[in-house]
């Protein structure tokens, strides 16, 4: 299985989310992140999958899940150790969102394609990058 690739854009402070939304609206960034991620495996927490309420189009979607959670367009993980068998042979896996599932994935996280927005924003979630990055 290749590595996971997280996808994660933040403010100079490091928020990365307010509530279950972005804390800004910037079409360019909404652009990169449709382009890195069509046509791949893309992981996300429940409550990620929850906020945009439905599969993005042109990826797979997994959703890691511990609450028995299931939606018939996804499919439903319970731990990570599971996603060799639904990854299919994918070349690439992107893993968004989700401040548990990038925590709980930090040891086998590979890269981070990682965009900064050029401001401090409010926000209640921020990056667990590793101290180097």
């Amino acid at each position: 299985m290749p590595p996971l690739t997280a996808v994660v854009a933040m403010a100079l402070n490091r928020v990365i989310g307010v509530g279950d939304k972005l804390p800004w609206h910037i079409p360019d960034e909404l652009k990169w992140f449709k382009n890195l991620t069509m046509g791949h495996l893309l992981l996300m927490g429940r409550k990620t999958f929850e906020s945009i309420g439905k599969p993005l189009p042109g990826r797979t979607i997994v959703v890691l899940s511990k609450s028995g959670f299931k939606h018939p367009d996804v499919i439903t993980i319970s731990d990570l150790a599971e996603l060799p068998k639904v990854a299919n042979n994918q070349k690439i896996l992107r893993l968004w969102g989700c401040i548990d599932l990038q925590t709980y994935s930090a040891m086998v996280v590979g890269y981070i394609c990682l965009t900064y927005q050029n401001n401090d924003s409010w926000g209640r979630h921020n990056a667990p990058l590793r101290k180097h990055v």
